[in-house]
């Protein structure tokens, strides 16, 4: 979520993940070990270099029970990397979609991912 959200430089956060972070470390499931922030230039890629495309893919949702919270967005990130390295070249296009759940946002969502029900708007992803 992090990563996307600086890499797409579109996203609805705020620039502050210090609560963000905190959010999630709290709940003993995850540890961010590094807030990358967001890079407008990459290396060059060098002679015989192996490049590979990759996407990265962020969901959000309206909680984490997968029968009875929604998805609210959906987001990708083209990228392109080394084979052998992992080292990123380039960031390509982007992806981002809101949806309307069928029941409201709870205020911890809005407060962990910056979406409002005012923000969505109904159909499909």
């Amino acid at each position: 979520m992090l990563t996307m959200a600086t890499a797409t430089g579109r996203h609805h956060m705020q620039s502050d993940y210090g609560p963000t972070i905190a959010a999630m470390e709290a709940t003993g499931k995850f540890k961010v070990l590094q807030h990358i922030g967001c890079r407008n230039e990459f290396p060059a890629q060098p002679p015989g270099a192996d490049p590979l495309e990759g996407i990265i893919v962020d969901v959000e949702t309206t909680g984490l029970s997968a029968s009875d919270d929604d998805i609210i967005q959906l987001g990708m990130l083209r990228f392109t990397y080394d084979s052998k390295t992992y080292a990123i070249y380039g960031v390509g296009s982007t992806f981002e979609r809101l949806r309307k759940p069928f029941k409201s946002i709870p205020p911890e969502i809005t407060r962990l991912t910056g979406i409002t029900n005012q923000k969505t708007t109904p159909g499909r992803l």
